[in-house]
C-alpha cells in the first residue's frame, strides 16, 4: 500500500510549480531569467527560490511568493494563459486566508484544508475563452526540496515581514474597492520598511543581506507606484 502524499503546504508555490512542470521548467529555471534582465541579474536570487521550494514541505505564516514584478515577468516570458493567471491569483487570494487563520493560531492541517476550500471556490468561477484548451493542473511534483533552508537569527523575521510585505501588495492589485486595495498598499510598504529597519540590524552586510535588501527595496519602490495610481484613481 502506498503511503499517502505529504500535502503541499504552500498553495501558490505549488501551483506555480504545476504551470511550469507542464512547460518542462523547475522553480531552477526561475534563477536562470537572468539573460532576460537589462541588468544582468536573476529575476528571482538563489535563497528565495530555496524558500519558495521549502514552503512546499513546511507550514509557515507567510509562505514564500514571487512579488508582482517578479510574477509579471516570468508571465511574460512563457506566455501564461489567462485561466493560468487566475490559477495563481486564487491561490494568492487562497494564501491570505492561510495567513490569517494562522495568526488565529489554528493547527496548521485545519488551515490548510480551509485556504485549499478557498482555492476551489475562486477556481469555480473561471470560465474558459472560446476554443481554449482548459489548464490541466499537475498535482504530483517530481521536484524534491532543496538544501535546508531553516533559517536562523534575525533572517527568520526578516523573510516573514518581506513575505507579509509581499502578500499584501498581491492583494492591492486586486479587483474591488479602491480603499481597501490602498489600504493593502500601505499596509505592504508599512512591511517594506519594517523589513529594511530590520535589515539594518543586521551586522554582517555579506551577499545574503544583499540580496534581501534589494528585495525590500524593490518592493518598497514597487508599493510607491500602486499608492500613486490608487490616489489618483478615486481611492
Amino acid at each position: 500500500m502506498l503511503a499517502p502524499k505529504p500535502p503541499a503546504w504552500n498553495i501558490f508555490a505549488r501551483e506555480l510549480a504545476a504551470i511550469l512542470l507542464i512547460r518542462g521548467r523547475s522553480f531552477g529555471y526561475l534563477a536562470n531569467l537572468a539573460l532576460y534582465q537589462s541588468d544582468g541579474k536573476p529575476l528571482v536570487h538563489a535563497q528565495k527560490l530555496d524558500l519558495l521550494r521549502q514552503s512546499l514541505y513546511e507550514p509557515t505564516k507567510y509562505p514564500t511568493m514571487l512579488n508582482p514584478q517578479q510574477l509579471a515577468r516570468v508571465s511574460e516570458i512563457l506566455e501564461f494563459s489567462p485561466e493560468e493567471h487566475h490559477r495563481l491569483r486564487a491561490a494568492i487570494l487562497a494564501t491570505a486566508v492561510q495567513s490569517t487563520l494562522y495568526e488565529r493560531e489554528i493547527a496548521p492541517e485545519q488551515v490548510l484544508k480551509a485556504a485549499e476550500a478557498v482555492f476551489q471556490i475562486i477556481l469555480g468561477t473561471w470560465q474558459p475563452p472560446p476554443n481554449d484548451d482548459p489548464f490541466q493542473g499537475v498535482r504530483h511534483l517530481k521536484e524534491k526540496a532543496g538544501r535546508n533552508t531553516t533559517q536562523q537569527g534575525p533572517w527568520s523575521e526578516i523573510t516573514a515581514t518581506i513575505n507579509h510585505a509581499i502578500l499584501a501588495w498581491h492583494l492591492s492589485q486586486g479587483s474591488g474597492d479602491d480603499q481597501e486595495l490602498l489600504n493593502f498598499a500601505y499596509q505592504a510598504q508599512a512591511g517594506f520598511r519594517l523589513a529594511l529597519d530590520q535589515l539594518q540590524q543586521v551586522t554582517e552586510h555579506d551577499e545574503q543581506w544583499d540580496l534581501w535588501q534589494q528585495e525590500a527595496q524593490e518592493g518598497a519602490m514597487g508599493v510607491i507606484a500602486v499608492i500613486d495610481y490608487l490616489k489618483h484613481n478615486g481611492a
